[in-house]
Order: structure tokens, then sequence, then C-alpha cells
């Protein structure tokens, strides 16, 4: 997986049918971004067998990934006191105030994009099952950054805000949103999470750098056509 670098605007398309089955041709293009992923990997590994530790490696990222925006997003939608040390009978990550304050500095900037985005999700379909397609098309051009990983985990947050106002248990709505965009960076952005010192990189990388000046030129913009296009622009 690449290392982090600037990039030229990207623009990913979420369209779906409308009026006789009309079609946007986002489904073609975006099975095609899957496929290029899918070879960039296989690329990458070079049919090479992952060597014993770093099987280990990436299955102690998914626990602590896990173990992480659990913490997070229970702290995000209320179910946790938020000076509690002990969160489900684990020490707070060590993450988790950066996390916190880099996701919060994002929503107060940033907030009805955001509620824009995750309102035109939950018109379309299900707001949860398009989680999975907008992390795979923010990252499908090859290029990771910490910035691009902070813009999701904002995206995450108002998804558990969106389904705890439509009903859904709170607990569910973490672990649910939790077990989505977990399973995406173990797999999808593992390698490039290792060998970017993984969560202890996140808080090195946003100590030095104000959240705003690193993400500040994420867009995300709703527009409406047949069942609406979910535009999703990342500068950076």
């Amino acid at each position: 997986m690449s290392m982090m670098k600037r990039s030229a605007p990207f623009t990913f398309l979420c369209c779906g049918d409308q009026n006789g089955g009309r079609a946007f041709g986002a489904v073609s293009r975006f099975n095609g971004t899957l496929e290029t992923l899918s070879q960039k990997r296989e690329d990458e590994l070079d049919g090479e067998t992952e060597p014993t530790e770093n099987r280990v490696l990436l299955q102690d990222l998914e626990q602590e990934t896990r173990e992480l925006l659990g913490q997070f997003y229970r702290l995000h939608i209320g179910l946790i006191d938020p000076s509690a040390r002990i969160i489900n009978n684990n020490k707070a990550h060590r993450a988790l105030k950066s996390l916190q304050g880099v996701v919060n500095k994002l929503l107060c900037d940033h907030r009805i994009t955001y509620n824009g985005m995750v309102q035109r999700l939950f018109e379309q379909t299900n707001g949860l099952d398009s989680v999975s397609p907008v992390l795979s098309g923010v990252f499908s051009d090859g290029v990771i950054s910490w910035g691009r990983v902070a813009s999701v985990l904002a995206l995450g947050a108002v998804v558990c805000e969106r389904l705890k106002q439509d009903g859904v248990k709170a607990e569910e709505c973490v672990d649910k949103v939790t077990s989505k965009i977990s399973s995406f960076i173990s797999t999808e952005l593992q390698h490039w999470f290792i060998n970017n010192n993984s969560w202890d990189g996140f808080v090195e990388f946003f100590h030095v750098e104000d959240p705003e000046s690193t993400v500040r030129n994420t867009l995300v913009a709703v527009a409406g056509l047949g069942l609406g296009v979910c535009l999703l622009t990342l500068m950076r």
C-alpha cells in the first residue's frame, strides 16, 4: 500500500436507480475500483505467504481497533461517563483522547456537511449498508493519510448518532459501526497502518498537526439526482 502523500482531488460517486431503472453508471465504476484494489493487494503480497509475525500484528491491529472505536463511539453517543478511566473492563485506549479531539474538531467545523451526507445515505438505503462502499471509495485511489482516516471515523460517529435517533439500541449502534470500520481498517488498510506505527502513529501525527489544517480540504456534499448522488471529495 502506498505511503501517505498528497494527491489531486478525488471524487467518489455512489448513485442509485430511479424512474424506470435509470442508472448513473456508478455500479460498474465502483466494481472496477474494487477489482483494482484487490489487484493492488495481490501484487503487494506477490504470492508470498504472510510471515507469522505479520499475521500476529494484523490480528493485534483488528483487536486494538475494535477496542478503540468501541470506546470512542460509546463515549460519543453518551453511553459512558466522559471521566471514566475503565471502559468495558478495559483501560481507556492510549489514542482515545487524541481521537476524541480530532473528530470533535472535524464535527464542530463541518457538522452540516457530515449531517447532510448521512441524511442522504439513509434516504438512499439503510445508511449502515452504505458505510463500506463509502470507505472503499475514499481510499480507492490508493492514497492513505491520517486525515482521510480521521474523516471516515467522524462519519462513523454521525452514523452512530443517526442510528440511535432512529431507535436502534445504543449498544447495537456502536457494535455495528465499530465492526464495519474496524474490519475495513484491519483488512484494506492493514499494511499501511502497521508501516505507520498504527494508532501510536495517529497520536504522533495529530500531536504536531492541527486537525483542521490536516483535513481542511475535506468536503462532503450531497446533491439530488435520482436516488441521489453521494459526492465525497477529498483533497488530501
